[in-house]
């Protein structure tokens, strides 16, 4: 099957195939990172609305959404959360005592958004980076891990001791790339870098191509052989009602959105809990 043909059928989901996809996920839970091959591609779009899309498609599962860019993360913004002076004082109280923490208290100081999924936004002040270290990290997603069924984390864009934790402790890492030049060399260039860690990064990563756009000059079979890996899916071009969603704070069907933009994050999200019964089972 060619690429062409196999990327047809990945993208043929049908309303019955959401909702069965949506069974299955492993009681320990999963932790999803985002990532972007470099900055201005989606990637904090993508975390967003994958969150908001997995407990659209599925009321029952229980979400956590994450932003580890400290001190300058961006779901608050794309989501208008409240200011709240003593957010700060709340997130490293959970750093503080998150050894001991149980599910209940961690619930608590979470942010509940109206989809129903909830946020654990990042520290706002410079002064909290500092208290934020690869195993409070740890202690936090392995938390989170054993609360909820799904934690999607927004990752940094760097690649500190933080980041390299998170992409250790996480099942599954959506690397999000446009089909720009630029781009597409630094997803080669982050495979290779992948391939010194001392914990396995290859088969956890899943390549998003965002912004699509079906007359691009590059194939994807010409992505694949740049990268080296096959494409697990792709997100079509409105970037209108992207940035319209962003700039009122909401998610893309809060947005009313009823667009295809909107349907992919909904397959993108079925696809993926697919993958997690596979590797349940597997």
């Amino acid at each position: 099957m060619d690429t062409a043909e196999s990327l047809t059928m990945r993208n043929r989901n049908t309303q019955d195939e959401l909702v069965s996809a949506t069974s299955g996920v492993r009681q320990s839970g999963r932790i999803a990172c985002v990532i972007g091959s470099n900055g201005g591609v989606g990637t904090t779009t993508t975390a967003v609305n994958l969150a908001a899309s997995l407990v659209e498609i599925n009321r029952s599962l229980s979400v956590v959404l994450t932003d580890i860019n400290v001190p300058f993360g961006d779901v608050s913004v794309f989501l208008n959360l409240e200011s709240d002076p003593t957010w700060k004082s709340k997130w490293l109280s959970v750093a503080g005592n998150i050894s001991g923490m149980e599910s209940a208290l961690l619930s608590s100081i979470l942010y509940r958004h109206p989809l129903g999924f909830s946020i654990l936004r990042s520290p706002e002040a410079l002064m909290g980076a500092a208290k934020v270290t690869p195993k409070t990290m740890e202690k936090i997603l392995t938390s989170m891990r054993n609360s909820f069924d799904v934690v999607v984390v927004d990752g940094d864009h760097s690649y500190d001791d933080i980041s390299l934790k998170i992409l250790e402790l996480a099942d599954t890492v959506f690397l999000v790339s446009t089909l720009s030049v630029s781009s597409l060399t630094n997803v080669k260039r982050l495979f290779q870098k992948f391939v010194g860690l001392p914990f396995p990064m290859r088969e956890k990563v899943k390549v998003i191509i965002n912004r699509h756009q079906k007359n691009s000059p590059v194939s994807f079979n010409d992505v694949e052989d740049i990268i080296g890996k096959s494409i697990f899916w792709q997100i079509p071009n409105d970037f209108s009602t992207a940035i319209s969603a962003i700039n009122q704070g909401k998610t893309l069907s809060q947005a009313g959105s009823r667009t295809e933009l909107c349907k992919s994050f909904r397959e993108l999200a079925s696809r993926f809990l697919k993958s997690c019964q596979v590797a349940a089972t597997g």
